[in-house]
């Protein structure tokens, strides 16, 4: 296989833009492969959405077909089940947002409608999951396509498409003056409330007799369902990690607190000043001295 062979580069490939700088026609080559394949990636990325959307959909029309017999009796979503696989990975929003993109582009005829629109002006602009994700929150369908098209038309960016529906749904922020930082004192606070609420919580809801772990321990095992296993051993992973933390917490509070109690010590030994004797102390005291050791003598 030669080098030409090997090139990933068409032979009748062409700039991806006119307004590139100056540069040799191979890398220009370059520059319009690079740009055919970050276009398939956005819209890969949309159409897999898309089709986690397609497979929740019939999964919950045709719930008989996922189930097993006792899944069924028991009422159980086919839904719940892939978040309980899936926890760890992926968000219940995420399903929620794949859900909603199939619903709001049934077909795949849509979908790609709307992946495969191009700015007239700019050529090089491309439809991302975000901007898609941000479309699907405009509920009216007539609205959504209208904003639709202005974000072609004007190569909006995900930033200026959030401002745009930010208007629309009257949650525009608005302007604050500067906000000054917590002072050291607030902050100190903000984590001794922080720990306050999380014991009372935790003495109140969960450790209480008649608290969640008791609650459990009194529940009949079939009632303790795969998923409230998974949310367990996440419980408990997350408590080894609270073990290390408050540690860490203990040992930097330990560490302020020897530092504090230097600083208090040696400043304490700055503050006693020696006693300087007065005016004429000083000829009285060496009187007295050289009295004293001529008694001594004799």
């Amino acid at each position: 296989m030669t080098a030409d062979n090997m090139s990933i580069v068409p032979a009748n490939a062409e700039p991806v833009s006119h307004e590139l700088p100056e540069m040799h026609e191979n890398l220009q080559s370059v520059v319009y492969v690079i740009d055919g394949l970050m276009s398939d990636q956005h819209a890969a990325n949309i159409v897999a959405i898309w089709r986690v959307g397609a497979l929740l959909t019939e999964i919950e029309t045709n719930p008989d077909k996922y189930l097993t017999e006792e899944q069924r009796t028991n009422h159980v979503s086919p839904s719940s089940l892939l978040y309980q696989v899936y926890h760890k990975i992926y968000t219940p929003e995420q399903f929620s947002t794949a859900l909603k993109l199939h619903e709001n582009y049934p077909s795949e005829k849509a979908i790609e409608g709307l992946i495969n629109q191009r700015c007239p002006t700019k050529p090089n602009w491309r439809m991302t999951a975000s901007h898609v994700q941000l479309l699907i929150t405009v509920n009216d369908q007539e609205q959504r396509k209208v904003i639709e098209n202005r974000c072609v038309h004007e190569a909006y960016t995900t930033k200026a498409l959030s401002v745009e529906l930010s208007e629309l749904h009257g949650t525009v922020k608005k302007e604050r003056g500067p906000v000054a930082p917590k002072g050291l004192k607030q902050q100190v606070y903000d984590l001794l409330e922080h720990q306050r609420k999380f014991i009372a919580r935790s003495e109140k809801l969960w450790l209480d007799d008649e608290g969640l772990y008791d609650t459990l321990m009194n529940s009949p095992p079939d009632k303790i369902t795969d998923t409230i296993r998974g949310y367990l051993a996440e419980i408990a992973e997350n408590c080894d990690k609270l073990i290390d933390v408050v540690q860490t917490h203990q040992h930097l509070g330990k560490k302020i607190a020897e530092k504090i109690a230097a600083a208090e010590t040696e400043s304490s030994e700055e503050e006693e000043p020696a006693v300087e004797p007065e005016d004429g102390e000083e000829d009285n005291f060496a009187a007295m001295t050289k009295r004293n050791h001529g008694t001594i003598n004799r």
